[in-house]
């Protein structure tokens, strides 16, 4: 067996949402390097003499850069048998998976990816929210608060999405800029009264929601009530 890389993806929080394919790379791995959203319970169904890594981002702070994340994949690989890059949610949605597979590519590095229960549809399912009804919204649209290089959404994004119609908006990354959020909807066309939802560490035991209009969540100063 030659040496290999998996980018694997460990889901939304609950440990019952690990597929099976995931979880037995996660008991197999002899290098196990883990981002911030994966729970110290999926970290430690790793086997005792595995080597673990953790490399999370928060915003504002990377433990590791990803330039280094990359190489260290490369490095491990060669050394080891099973090298598994794991990851919250699916790898390859908003997780930089892509970027981690284009450069192993490069480097010649055998991988696969596993893909992963993604947030943006379980943890509205959590909370019995639908994210299409036959009623109200016939498609949804995922966006990330926060683009490359730390920039935000610009006007011309919220106008774009202000102009979607019977479309759920669903938010990642938004963690400090839910009023922001709602100002620049606001301002872009968007009704004031149009009903918001937070949602806090969806399906692990402190999972939150908040339920605003959109003009309530624009007030709001203090978004570290969301983090609490």
């Amino acid at each position: 067996m030659e040496n290999k890389v998996y980018i694997a993806g460990a889901g939304s929080g609950d440990i019952g949402n690990l597929t099976v394919k995931v979880y037995e790379i996660i008991q197999k791995s002899d290098v196990i390097l883990y981002d911030n959203l994966v729970s110290d319970e999926i970290v430690l169904l790793s086997k005792k003499n595995a080597i673990l890594v953790d490399v999370g981002k928060i915003a504002g702070y990377h433990k590791v850069k990803q330039d280094e994340i990359n190489s260290l994949l490369v490095h491990y690989s060669q050394i080891y048998k099973i090298v598994l890059r794991l990851k919250g949610g699916d790898p390859y949605i908003f997780g930089r998976g892509g970027e981690e597979a284009l450069y192993l590519f490069e480097n010649n590095v055998d991988f696969e990816v596993l893909p992963g229960i993604s947030s943006i549809s379980s943890v509205p399912a959590s909370f019995g929210i639908p994210l299409t009804h036959r009623d109200l919204s016939s498609s949804f649209y995922v966006v990330t608060g926060r683009k490359k290089n730390s920039k935000t959404l610009d006007e011309n994004d919220f106008i774009n999405l202000s102009n979607m119609k019977n479309t759920t908006l669903v938010f990642l990354m938004s963690t400090n800029i839910y009023d922001k959020i709602a100002k620049g909807l606001i301002n872009a066309g968007k009704s004031p009264d149009t009903k918001s939802v937070i949602l806090c560490r969806g399906t692990t035991a402190n999972a939150k929601k908040f339920e605003y209009s959109l003009l309530d969540l624009s007030n709001i100063k203090d978004t570290s009530i969301f983090e609490t």
